[in-house]
């Protein structure tokens, strides 16, 4: 995942924390919510809507709930091999959006039966391995 992105970015950190940088995270705001989703699961959605959606219809591939970005900082923090992990909170130019809280309704996807099956738990300690074997 690139690392501009928040996702991204948490992974990237707490593997060169594990490599021997400062245990400390830099961020922004934590306080905004967002619709978080597993590559994986977001996968399945796009197979299941291919197979069985309505041509032509529109369908929000989403977890359809609103995690707090200091909930992923938690998961990050838990998972990572170095604690502890200090998060710095610092003032950002041109923050990203004013929105504070963003989630999707996947009821018309789910009503193709899909769900999804990834925690996010699981789906950041994949993330991590990976980011772990490519560094």
């Amino acid at each position: 995942m690139d690392a501009r992105l928040l996702c991204g970015t948490l992974a990237k950190q707490v593997v060169e924390i594990e490599r021997g940088k400062a245990p400390i995270v830099t961020l922004r705001d934590l306080t905004s919510k967002r619709d978080f989703i597993s590559a994986r699961d977001c996968a399945a959605a796009l197979w299941q809507i291919s197979g069985h959606g309505n041509c032509g219809e529109i369908y929000n591939v989403a977890s359809g709930t609103s995690t707090s970005i200091a909930e992923i900082v938690e998961i990050y923090r838990s998972l990572s091999r170095v604690s502890p992990i200090e998060v710095k909170v610092v003032a950002g130019e041109g923050e990203r959006s004013a929105v504070p809280e963003q989630w999707l309704s996947n009821t018309k996807l789910r009503g193709l039966g899909w769900a999804p099956r990834q925690t996010l738990r699981d789906s950041i300690s994949n993330q991590l391995d990976s980011e772990r074997a490519r560094a």
